[in-house]
This record gives C-alpha cells, structure tokens and sequence, in this order.
C-alpha cells in the first residue's frame, strides 16, 4: 500500500470513531458502552473507506 494513500485518508479516522462514538450517544442516550462499540465500528467504516481509496488509486 502507498504511504501517500495512507497520509491522505488517515485524517478521516478520528472522525468516523467520533461519529460512531456520538451518534449513539445523542441518539440513545444511554451510558457509552453503546458509544465504544461504535469507536469500533468507525473504526471499520475507516478500513472499508481506505480499501476504496485504494482500489480507486490503482486505476
């Protein structure tokens, strides 16, 4: 994998882990174990965003 690719779609990781963090806090409104679970979701939404920046590099 390029450094490069990885430089650009790293900025984008604390976002997605915020988001998955928030949106159930905000939206349930229960204690943050809901909240971790969606860090860890963020997380995945992250991996799945970089494969699509990858594949859509080597074109």
């Amino acid at each position: 994998m390029d450094l490069k690719l990885f430089i650009k779609t790293a900025p984008w990781l604390p976002l997605f882990m915020l988001a998955g963090y928030a949106i159930p806090q905000f939206l349930l409104e229960t204690n943050s174990f809901y909240g971790f679970i969606g860090m860890f979701g963020g997380l995945v939404l992250w991996i799945i965003f970089l494969m699509i920046a990858y594949v859509k590099s080597e074109d």
